[in-house]
This record gives structure tokens, sequence and C-alpha cells, in this order.
């Protein structure tokens, strides 16, 4: 048996081997995850084993090999689509069902969702590997009892009956099985035993939230709701991390909520059953006192830079958001301000969520119609109209009450007009000077391919490791100081940078009243009551679609770590993370070719000359076969 075994294997993974010529063939033009493709390589052979290990029984129970290879793969196929037999009704839960409970034993494709997403399961190779064992100990036992029939086995005359032995060990068997899967199904969920090999680590998680969840002091609870049956790529990474959380921290909870069956309990969380969508999840604090509900699409979305688009998956930072804000009686909002052209949150997205990953709760409103506190924070960037003279009246009333503005504009915002904004941002000594700031060209290390590309020096309060990049920079004017407000420089050039007065043309020509020096990119007005102004001299540094030489402005510099600093600075908040620790990129559903000529190449080899040497193969081992 278990040579007959072995032999299906090693021939199986011969079979699966050649599948490989296929990324050896891609990797010399394109990216591969070797890590990936391994896990999936894994993942698959596991399942076709099992399968093979049930055509080695169905063979043993069958005199006629023709009839157990047509019952292998009738028996094969069911088992494989076997997650599709049971269509959970309204109301009720198929895993409860007699019927699917045995066939969630049974290997099908949905036991390759964790390989699929490059993670190695323990439950999973525990299933595979106790499953093939028990087909193979129960072809063993069907030989044997062949041997028994024919009189080739012998039993003590005081024994049991052979027939009741013969069944007692394969129950004995079955019920071993089985219990080796729920021991380390219940080990997995307890201790999380899973390893996330993929390129991004997309369930892994980073310092900062396992910093932030092992903080933790009173309970929190989760509650992802989904109906019965529901499947998706999003609630499995969302359930990945959920289940890390609560394997990393005692006092993190998960308990998924069926709205159908659980009316009562989503009703009890959102007043509203009906609207809730399948991914939705709500954190709550341990008195429930705070709830903060999370929408699916919160946990993924695409960014697009020079053409090429990508997912992000985000529910990490998200998440660790969402608890932080959970416990905490009052937290910061950080209003982005609307109604004259500003950025918005969907333009700076990146900024919002890495806002909210640091416990900011995140709101959009015209100054008209908000009620912020004095510790919120508003975020006025890049302007296109000037501020009504009520709402300047408005905006400084907050600033003189202890509230704290960021402003940001660039060499293309329309300072001329922005009469009122200039004047509220005079009275703490700061304003914005219309130009457009490039550096030296002899100061390479102050500058990012091209002068326009600021990297300026930062100061020193702000332990940002790699470089800020300010693309089309305008200049900050520092005017009569207010009595009892203190300027805090942020951001300068060097001391040979270059103000052009007009924002067009080329950066490194000279124009009519260029002025050189040393310019102010950044500054910060404090005021000892609490008030902070802060004005950075670039819009494009926290815009998502800005880009320099092929990449995202803010992929490729610390403006995030800089810009979640300032704000935390401003806020009086002590802990900021990187955006890096809760966001993740997940791998592309397409491998993209460095040339159309490449991809022509890898089509022709794939689809013509591989095939075609392999069919000649196969021609030239039938034909000796037949002389034979």
């Amino acid at each position: 048996v278990l040579g007959k075994a072995l032999a299906s294997l090693a021939l199986l993974m011969i079979a699966m081997l050649l599948s490989l010529i296929y990324p050896l063939l891609i990797a010399p033009y394109a990216q591969i995850a070797w890590s990936e493709i391994a896990v999936v390589f894994l993942g698959y052979y596991l399942l076709d084993a099992a399968m093979v290990s049930v055509g080695v029984l169905l063979s043993s129970l069958c005199t006629n090999q023709i009839t157990a290879a047509i019952l292998t793969l009738g028996v094969n196929v069911l088992m494989y689509l076997s997650e599709h037999y049971i269509v959970p009704q309204a109301g009720t839960s198929a895993y409860l069902h007699p019927v699917s409970v045995i066939l969630s034993f049974l290997p099908s494709s949905s036991r390759l969702g964790d390989f699929a997403n490059g993670i190695i399961s323990l439950s999973d190779i525990v299933y595979f590997a106790a499953f093939i064992a028990l087909m193979l100990f129960l072809t063993d036992r069907a030989m044997e009892k062949r041997r028994h029939a024919k009189g080739g086995f012998l039993m003590k005359k005081k024994s049991m009956p052979y027939g009741v032995y013969h069944l007692l060990t394969c129950v004995l068997a079955v019920v071993m099985a089985v219990l080796a899967v729920l021991v380390s199904q219940r080990a997995e969920e307890k201790w999380y035993l899973k390893l996330d090999v993929s390129p991004s680590g997309v369930t892994n998680l980073s310092d900062y939230p396992l910093s932030r969840l092992h903080a933790l002091d009173e309970d929190v609870l989760l509650y992802p709701v989904y109906t019965s049956g529901y499947d998706s790529t999003v609630r499995d990474l969302v359930t990945e991390t959920l289940n890390k959380m609560s394997a990393e921290c005692a006092h993190v909870r998960v308990e998924t909520i069926d709205p159908v069956t659980q009316p009562q309990r989503i009703a009890a969380l959102s007043g509203d059953a009906g609207s809730i969508e399948n991914g939705t999840v709500f954190i709550t604090n341990q008195d429930a006192t705070r709830i903060i509900r999370l929408s699916p699409e919160e946990f993924l979305f695409s960014r697009t830079v020079l053409g090429e688009e990508y997912t992000i998956y985000c529910g990490e930072a998200q998440l660790i958001g969402a608890i932080g804000r959970a416990c905490t009686d009052n937290p910061v909002g950080v209003y982005f301000l609307t109604g004259h052209g500003e950025l918005t949150q969907a333009d700076c997205s990146l900024l919002a969520l890495q806002l909210r990953s640091n416990g900011f709760e995140v709101h959009s409103g015209e100054i008209a119609r908000i009620a912020p506190a004095a510790t919120d924070i508003l975020l006025l960037l890049s302007p296109r109209s000037d501020l009504t003279g009520d709402e300047a009246q408005t905006l400084a009333a907050f600033l003189d009450n202890g509230g704290r503005v960021l402003v940001a504009c660039g060499a293309d915002t329309p300072l001329s007009r922005l009469t009122q904004l200039q004047a509220v941002c005079s009275l703490y000594g700061l304003g914005f000077q219309s130009g457009w700031v490039v550096e030296s060209a002899a100061e390479s290390d102050r500058y990012v391919d091209a002068p326009e590309y600021l990297s300026p020096v930062v100061a020193a309060d702000y332990e940002i490791t790699g470089r800020v990049l300010l693309p089309r920079a305008s200049a900050l004017i520092t005017p009569a100081l207010r009595p009892g407000v203190t300027v805090t420089p942020l951001l300068t050039t060097s001391d040979r940078a270059v103000l052009h007065p007009d924002a067009s043309g080329n950066a490194l020509d000279s124009q009519t009243g260029d002025v050189s020096g040393q310019f102010l990119l950044g500054a910060m007005a404090k005021k000892s009551s609490g008030t902070a102004l802060s004005l950075l001299a670039s819009s494009d540094m926290l815009r998502d679609s800005a880009a320099i030489s092929g990449a995202s402005v803010l992929d490729a510099s610390d403006n995030l770590a800089l810009l979640t600093d300032l704000v935390t600075d401003m806020a009086d908040i002590d802990q900021t993370a990187s955006l890096d620790a809760g966001v993740k990129r997940l791998p592309a559903q397409r491998i993209t070719f460095d040339s159309e000529s490449s991809r022509q190449r890898v089509t022709i080899l794939a689809l013509t000359l591989i095939p075609g040497v392999l069919l000649l193969t196969m021609a030239v081992v039938l034909l000796k076969r037949r002389r034979l």
C-alpha cells in the first residue's frame, strides 16, 4: 500500500513540477513572487495528494481498475466542488447542517484559501496529513480484510470476531484523524499558528500595532458582520488580521455576527440592521459606550500612479486606529475643510488613513457648518478661492480659543486671491509668498531628480529617517510676531535656493525678479494656550496622485511620517506611527512585462513551443512502445 501511494505521489510531483516551466519562463521579464508560488504549489500538491489517496483506497475496494478509475474521478470532482453543495438559506446556518458538517471534513477548493494568499496554516497541513494517513490506513485495512477472506490471516480462538476488530480499528482511525484536525484548528485559533510568506506580509502585524495592542488595559470587542456562506477576498484578509490581533492580545475579543439570524445585536450596535453591509466591522470599548463602525470599503482602496493601478489593504491600520478611538473618551478630530476648491479626503486618502491609524477621527465639512472642539485640528489644503469675511473671523476665533490649524499652499495656489486667509495667518507671524522655489543645481542633496522637487532640511525635533519631498513649493514669510506667539521653523532650503516670481516655465531658467537665499518651507506658530498654526509651502506633498520619476511622492518620501508628527505635535499627542505599519500592497492580479516584445516572446513560447515539445515527446514515446 505504501509503495503504491509513494509511487503515485512521486508521479504527481513530476507532473506538477512541469507547471513551473511557466513562471521560470516569465521570470526574466517580470517580477515573480517565488515565495507565494511555493506556498500555492504546496497547497495544490497536498490537495492533489489527498485525492490520490482516495484513488488508492477505491482501487483497493474494486476488482476492476476501470471501475476504480471512474469512481476516483467522480468522487474527487464531487469533493473538490463540495463547498458549493450547501447553499445557505435565509435565517439558517449551512454549517450546522449534518451534510455540511460532513462535507467540511472533505478536501475541497476551499482549503486553498490561505495557500492562495501566501499563508502556511498549521491546521491545513495537519488536515491534509491526517486525511492522507487515514485513506492509506483504510486501504491497508481493506487489503488485510481481503487477505483474511482468502484465509491468509488467522485470529486467535478467544479473540473478538475479525469483522468487529476490523470495524473498531477503522472507526478509531477516523476518530483520531478528526481529533487531530479539531485540535490543530483550536490551537491555531488560540495562538494563530500561521506563517505569512507573501512578499507584502499582508496578515503579519507590524511593530506599532503590536505595541498598541500590548498596551491595552481594557477589553475591546470587534464584531465583523457576515451572513452565513458569504465569502470574499476582503473577508479573508480582515478575518486573518482580526484573528492575529486576538491571538496577540487577551483584551481583544472577536465575535462574528450574522445580521440575518442576529438582527437584534446589529440593531444594538447600529440602530438599523437592514442597512448593514457584509464585511462591516463594529469596534466597541468594554462598556459599549463608544462604538466605531468600519465599512468594508475602508479596508481596500486602489491607487493609480503613472498608469499603474494597484490595490492597498489597510485593514491593520483601520482596525488599530479604531481600537484606539474606541478606548479614548475624547479622541482628537481632524477636519478637511471644504467649500473653496481645497484638496479633499479623496485627494489625500493616504494622509486621512494615516491619521485614522493614529487614533484621530477624520471628518470633512465647510468651516461654517462644523463645530470643532478646541482640541481638534482643521486642515486647509490648497484652497482655490478665498475665505469670506465671516469665515475668516470664525477661523481667527477658533485659533484664539486654543484651536489648531494646518494650511498648505504651493506654487500653483492662487495666493494673490487669498487675502483673508493671509490676514488670519499674519496674526500669528506667518504668511505665504507667491512664487516658485527651486534649489541650486549645486545642492544635489537638497533636491531629488530635478531642482523643483525639494528635499529640505527638517527640524531636529522631528526624527525623520528618510527624505521629505516638496514638489512645486512656494515660500513662507514671517512678518512681525504677535506677542505671546512662538514661531518654530520646520523645513528650510539650502542658502543657495532661488525663488522664481513666476511659477510657470523651466525651473532652471532665470527670471526677472529672482531672489536667492535660504527660504522657509514649513513653520509652526504656537501660543501657551495651546493654539497652533502650521504652514507648509507645498500642497503636492500631501496629494495621492503627485508623482516623481515613476513613483508616488508619498511612496518615495517620508512625507506622511512628517505630517503625522506635525499633527500629533499640534494635538499634543506623543505616540505616532508610520503608515507602513498598517498598509500592505496586495500582489498584482496580472503580470506586467517591461516591453511588448517581451510579452509576445513569452506568449509564443508558452502557447506554441512548449506544448509542441511536449506533444512531440509523447509521440516519440508512443512510437517506441509500438515498436516494442
